[in-house]
């Protein structure tokens, strides 16, 4: 925290009334009517002579210009949320999403990344980590603001903890590149064989367990970076994986059925998702997260006319 948050008194009941008013002007456009003074006084529960001395606070650090048009209520003329975001003690924006290991979620990063890197306002701290589960996780317990994963993931996870919401869903091949069973030379689909399953992976273990359904088979745990080993030593007869990732396998990748088309094209679509109660924190932010935008970086990583940067 600054010397400069101090010195506005943030440590005071001011203080802590100029942190709610900045959360609240980050949500307005300019020209936006503002909330009576005495509506503002009740909404947080503190007097009105506090949020008076607030919002003149704010004006005379330059934070926000209001103009008061009598009857007609104040309006908010100009503000600078470089600093209002400071004031709100939001800090960085925390997100997550797959380790970027080929070129589709190596544009989603750039992509992302770009946006938050040309705005003047919050701070993007993003981490990578493998495995949606974990990232969901993070996500209900407040240690990250979103998380990126599949539709799919995001639909199965919703109907059991209602608390997640999809913030943003982007277009079609825009998570994974398209799923495909790989098979051990020489192999045959039947009972007994040995599959391989990435538990951390939501997307890629149900796939797998929805393909081999109807057969009795053994499922072993594996990791994305040991599977084309444990494949091509015979430690595993199958799995399934993205077709975008598919390194030094001795097989040929396989069509899933049109049975999983629905859940391979779930899988396929990327979502930002958020927790219910963080909703007002990345509306804030909403207009960095441009589907169009990033989704044109993406591209461009894809067609390799671009350089990654995340």
């Amino acid at each position: 925290m600054s010397d400069e948050i101090f010195e506005i008194g943030l440590i005071s009941q001011s203080g802590e009334c100029i942190v709610l008013l900045s959360r609240y002007l980050l949500k307005l456009e300019v020209g936006d009517r503002l909330l009576p003074k005495h509506e503002i006084a009740r909404n947080y529960k503190i007097g009105i002579g506090t949020v008076q001395t607030a919002f003149r606070i704010l004006e005379t650090k330059n934070v926000v210009q209001i103009n008061s048009r009598g009857h007609l209520g104040s309006f908010l003329v100009a503000k600078d949320n470089q600093l209002l975001w400071k004031y709100s003690m939001y800090h960085y924006i925390r997100g997550t999403m797959p380790l970027p290991y080929h070129d589709i979620l190596m544009g989603f990063a750039t992509g992302i990344n770009n946006m938050f890197s040309h705005s003047s306002g919050p701070m993007l701290r993003m981490s990578y980590i493998r495995g949606s589960r974990i990232r969901i996780d993070n996500v209900l317990d407040g240690a990250d603001d979103f998380t990126v994963c599949s539709l799919f993931a995001a639909k199965n996870i919703i109907k059991k903890r209602p608390e997640i919401r999809i913030f943003k869903e982007f277009s079609a091949n825009t998570y994974m590149g398209k799923s495909v069973l790989l098979l051990r030379k020489g192999q045959e689909i039947k009972d007994g064989i040995t599959v391989g399953i990435d538990t951390d992976s939501f997307d890629q273990e149900m796939l797998a367990r929805e393909y081999f359904k109807d057969l009795q088979v053994n499922y072993e745990q594996v990791r994305y970076n040991n599977l084309f080993y444990m494949l091509n030593k015979g430690s595993i007869d199958a799995s399934i994986w993205s077709a975008e990732d598919i390194k030094d396998f001795d097989g040929k990748p396989q069509n899933l059925p049109q049975r999983m088309t629905e859940i391979v094209e779930d899988v396929g679509k990327a979502v930002i998702i958020i927790k219910e109660k963080n909703y007002d924190k990345m509306k804030i932010v909403e207009s960095l997260f441009d589907i169009p935008k990033i989704e044109s970086v993406q591209k461009s990583i894809i067609n390799h006319k671009g350089v990654p940067n995340y």
